[in-house]
Parts: C-alpha cells; sequence; structure tokens
C-alpha cells in the first residue's frame, strides 16, 4: 500500500493501525474509538481538535452575554445566525413571554416562544428580521439535555430556518436591516426575556450561508472564513472575556465587565456534532458509510404496511431511512393493518368498523334532507319495533331556519289518545313529549335554545321515570315522569307531524336516531358524530342517500322511509342537500 512493513502492526498496543485510522500509534491514548478530551489534542482522530472547544455557557434565567455595537454587527441584505443549545429544564413548563438566543434590537434576533404565552406560534423557535418577519422551526419534541443546532439564514429576499441542519421554514422577507447602536446580547433580549440551559458556537455571518454550508462546518468554523462576521466559542476558560474568533466583536459576561449576578457559567460541556449525517448521498460524518440510519437528522420515518394500503401500523416500531423500504409506508394512521379495505382513504359504511380510521363508527355521510316547513316530510310505516313503550332515546343533527314555531323532527302520534312520542324543535326550545293514552304525559319540550341558521346537536332521553334533553352533548334541562306510552298502528314521521299535518320543519336534518333504550351522557356526548354502541338502536336514517325517493334505516331493522307523500317525485319531497354539520 506504499507504506512501510513497520506501520502495518499497532506500535501502542491499542489494536489499532496507521492504516485503521490512528493519528498517533506512540500513544495508546489516541486511536478512531477513543474519547475527545478537553486538552488540545485530537483523541479520537476525527480531524477536529476538542471540537470547537471544550466549554459552554449555562445560563440560568436571568444571565446574558454583552457583544458592544459596532458596524460590523450590522447586516443589511444579508445575514445567517448559527448557534448550538441545550435546554436544561423542561421548555414546555415555561411561563414568560420569549427567551432569546440571540437579539440585536432593532435589527434581528433568534427567540423561544414558550407553550401558553399569547403568542401566536409556541414551543417553536423563531429566526426574526424585526419586526415579526422570519422563518420558524417546526414544533419539535423538544428534550432536555439534548444539543441541538440552530441555523437561521436570510438573503435579502428568503428567509430559511434549520434544526441540525434540516430545512424547517421558509419565508419571503424583502428588505434591508437598518444600521442600529444596539448591543448583541446572547441568552436574553435588550430588556430580559432571558434564556434557561446551555449554549455554545454563536455565530453570525453578512452573507446567507446554504444548507449544504450549515452542513458542512456545523462542528467548528476556523474564523476566517468569508462573510463570517463573528463566532464566539465561549473557550476562555476563564474570566469576564468572551473573545470573538474572528477578532472583531469581543464582549463579556453579563451586562458589563465586571463581575456580576447576570454573569452565565462556564461548564465543561459541548455539542457532540461529529456524529450528524443527512439524506444527501454524502458521507457527512466521516465514517466510510453513506446516509445510515444510526446517525441520520431528519430523515423520514417509515412504519410497517402490512396491508400495502399506503397507511402505516401505528403499533410498528418505525425505522429511519432516506428511501422507503419496501412494505412500509411514511405514516402511521392505520387503524387495521391486516385489511386493505379499512385505511383513511376508505369510504365509512354501516358494517359497526371504522372503515375510514377516524375514530367513529358508523358515521352520517355526504347529504342531509332539506325541509322547506310547508309540506315536506319523510314517512316510516308502523311497525312493532317502533311501539317503544318504555325508555326511549331520540337523537339527530338539527338546522332550523325557523327555530319560533313547532317544528317536529321525529313523531308517532294521533289523536284520541294516540299520542306515542314526539322530537323536536319548539318556539326556540327543543325536547320530547311522551303519551300516557289519554294524550300528553310527558311534555318537556321548552329546553335550551335553538340558534336559526346553524347546526347543532339535539338528543332527548326518557328512561321511564326521568327525561333528560341534551343540546351538543351537554345536558340542558331534566325532570321526571312516570306512565306508560300507548301502542298505535299509525306511521312514523320525520320532519312532519303524521297527524297535525301543518306543523312542519323548517331546515335540514340528517343523521335521525331512534332507541328502545335510554341512552347514557356520555353516549350522547361521545357519539353525535358516529354509533359506536348499537345496542336498542331501533332506526337509523342518516339521511346520506343523495338521491332518490328512499330515506334509508341503517341500523339494519329495514325501517326505511319514504320520502313525499308517494313513491313518485312528488311536491311534498324533501330535497337531498349537501349541507352538513362540520365535523372536528
Amino acid at each position: 500500500d506504499g507504506r512501510l512493513a513497520s506501520d502495518e502492526s499497532p506500535h501502542d498496543s491499542d489494536g489499532e493501525t496507521e492504516c485503521d485510522g490512528d493519528c498517533d500509534d506512540g500513544d495508546p491514548a489516541i486511536h478512531t474509538g477513543a474519547v475527545d478530551l478537553c486538552d488540545g489534542i485530537d483523541q479520537d482522530c476525527d480531524g477536529f481538535v476538542d471540537l470547537g472547544g471544550c466549554d459552554a455557557l449555562e445560563l440560568d434565567g436571568d444571565d446574558r452575554v454583552t457583544i458592544p455595537s459596532a458596524s460590523g454587527l450590522d447586516m443589511g441584505t444579508a445575514l445567517t445566525i448559527e448557534v448550538w443549545f441545550m435546554f436544561t429544564e423542561d421548555p414546555y413548563s415555561w411561563t414568560h413571554a420569549r427567551a432569546y438566543l440571540l437579539d440585536r434590537i432593532g435589527s434581528y434576533r433568534l427567540w423561544y416562544s414558550p407553550t401558553g404565552t399569547g403568542n401566536s406560534v409556541t414551543d417553536q423557535f423563531f429566526f426574526d428580521l424585526w419586526h415579526w418577519e422570519g422563518s420558524f422551526t417546526t414544533t419539535e419534541d423538544w428534550q432536555t439535555g439534548v444539543w441541538y443546532h440552530l441555523a437561521g439564514s436570510w438573503d435579502g429576499t428568503t428567509s430559511n430556518f434549520y434544526v441540525d441542519g434540516v430545512l424547517q421554514d421558509t419565508d419571503t422577507v424583502v428588505k434591508t436591516l437598518p444600521a442600529v447602536s444596539s448591543d448583541v446580547h446572547l441568552g436574553s433580549g435588550d430588556g430580559g426575556s432571558h434564556f434557561t440551559g446551555l449554549i455554545d458556537e454563536v455565530r453570525l455571518w453578512s452573507v446567507a450561508r446554504s444548507e449544504e454550508e450549515i452542513r458542512a462546518q456545523v462542528c467548528q468554523v476556523d474564523g476566517a472564513e468569508p462573510g463570517l462576521a463573528a463566532v464566539w466559542s465561549f473557550d476562555e476558560g476563564s474570566g469576564q472575556d468572551v473573545l470573538d474568533g474572528t477578532g472583531a466583536h469581543d464582549g463579556w459576561l453579563g451586562t458589563s465587565a465586571g463581575v456580576e449576578a447576570s454573569d452565565p457559567a462556564r461548564v465543561e460541556d459541548d455539542p457532540e456534532c461529529f456524529d450528524l449525517e443527512w439524506c444527501d448521498g454524502l458521507d457527512n460524518d466521516g465514517d466510510g458509510l453513506i446516509d445510515e440510519e444510526d446517525s441520520l437528522i431528519g430523515a423520514p420515518l417509515w412504519w410497517l404496511d402490512g396491508d400495502s394500503d399506503g397507511f402505516g401500523d401505528p403499533a410498528s416500531t418505525p425505522i429511519m431511512g432516506c428511501a422507503q423500504p419496501t412494505g412500509r409506508a411514511d405514516n402511521d394512521d392505520d387503524c387495521d393493518d391486516g385489511d386493505p379495505a379499512v385505511s383513511p382513504d376508505a369510504v365509512e359504511v354501516y358494517d359497526g368498523i371504522d372503515n375510514d380510521c377516524d375514530g367513529w363508527l358508523n358515521e352520517h355521510g355526504v347529504t342531509s334532507l332539506a325541509f322547506d316547513g310547508g309540506d315536506d316530510g319523510v314517512w316510516i310505516d308502523d311497525d312493532p319495533l317502533l311501539n317503544i313503550t318504555g325508555p326511549i332515546t331520540m337523537e339527530a343533527w338539527v338546522y332550523s331556519t325557523a327555530p319560533n314555531g313547532d317544528e317536529p323532527v321525529l313523531a308517532k302520534e294521533h289523536g284520541g289518545g294516540q299520542q306515542q312520542y314526539w322530537f323536536g324543535v319548539f318556539y326556540n326550545g327543543f325536547g320530547l313529549l311522551i303519551g300516557n293514552g289519554s294524550g300528553w304525559g310527558l311534555n318537556a319540550r321548552s329546553s335550551g335554545s335553538v340558534p336559526a341558521g346553524s347546526w347543532i346537536h339535539l338528543a332527548s332521553v326518557w328512561d321511564g321515570s326521568a327525561w333528560f334533553n341534551y343540546a351538543d352533548g351537554v345536558l340542558i334541562e331534566q325532570g321526571t315522569w312516570s306512565g306508560t306510552p300507548p301502542v298505535t298502528g299509525h306511521p312514523l314521521t320525520i320532519g312532519v307531524n303524521s297527524t297535525y299535518d301543518f306543523t312542519r320543519f323548517a331546515g335540514n336534518l340528517t343523521d335521525v336516531r331512534l332507541w328502545d333504550v335510554a341512552r347514557t351522557p356520555s353516549q350522547i356526548a361521545g357519539e353525535m358524530w358516529g354509533v359506536v354502541d348499537t345496542t336498542g338502536l331501533v332506526g337509523h336514517w342518516e339521511l346520506d342517500d343523495a338521491e332518490g325517493q328512499v330515506a334509508a334505516d341503517s341500523s339494519g331493522n329495514g325501517l326505511d322511509g319514504r320520502l313525499g307523500s308517494s313513491t313518485a317525485v312528488d311536491a311534498r319531497d324533501p330535497a337531498w342537500s349537501e349541507e352538513l354539520p362540520e365535523q372536528p
């Protein structure tokens, strides 16, 4: 190989030769597997001495570094800020409005926006080109005790923000940063807003660094790069001075050159930046491997996709990789990875399965029925299942255009003591009626306030002795009544009163349900958007048939309804409508 034979065997008994990468074969403490110590020697033979230094600064929540103002800190129309940082306490528990890593008031700044502080973006960093112009990080799962590298780059037109060399956000910012006389502060803003944690290797550039350039020198710079305005590595060891590696912009700990409470502490810690690999076809970390999984930064995760429907199994363990592996998906959105017919792209059908993986079973679909308030209605022929003489639940999504009248949603009644049950809107309120064989024994239909022109979910329950009225899953009113409803042979109607044809609903209805059980509060609130437990479901008219004369019953009991007064199209038919409640 062109080397002398003496180089072919280790001389320092560390098991590694010069051919293997040992950069000092006379010292057993120096080899490619060694830990790099803070002593000015490259122990691990990676080409870096102490990886940019040995020390970082620890800021305790009221500390700062001051860099005096100078014209060389005015950036004009191009800028890059880089900083390594570590949270030392849970950032999601912070209550102050923002925390600055770098701030030059009136010009540029880099800051963190904690949760619950009234800011429009939280748990993120903002590369701010004064004032509120720039790019954000995406929301990260920020961890304590972990070093992160941030970089904000701006070329006078486009602002880019990177975390660990991976682009997070881009924004258009066309302006010129003004020349200002303010100092640069590290670890706090001009008036406070302090950061808590470690910082290291803070750099200012008067040029817009590219993603490739940021990655290539993420560990350290030599201080002579074109466009490098300042680099503060905090490796002075002791004292108040903070030296700039370019020699141009030295500063001090705290607010003044003297020792004070706002001085950050020097700690022996440093980012482990030598083991970073990106999906770029290059050997970034110099280990002879390209884009290897165990060192990748920002690469996509891939979940098992056992049914090959393009949606991964959330119970599987994801792997990181630059290219999609066979049998894996870039998401964990599947709810049944053994059935290709079940996925977020599937169409929900009434089969007791969450076909579309939205967390709901058998939810209503694509249409509602629009009733004109004049003579429209749906008729369901009498059936023994409809003669409910005990507990009952009636519910529907309701969009009333005129809630200030007598507007039945469900009704099964006839005069002369033949009243069974009624549910709907009544003079701006809502509720139910239950017959007792001689008339209405329970009259509880004035609960709450039904809005005009907006969707609301209404439900009424009677358990044989007590009644409950709910709006949007919330109990509005309750009371007591006991009795026995009669059995009749009259039809059930939707949107019209089967006997008193002058009372009619005006507006839209969808997802109308009838039960012969008293549904619980949790069932009412939890299943507004879709049925999960079908126990006691007598009829379910989703009203999402989209066309035709039939309002199908999806309960499985065959209680289909007929639009209008006949099976043919006539003036009493309600209209199919795409007006629907907006599911959260």
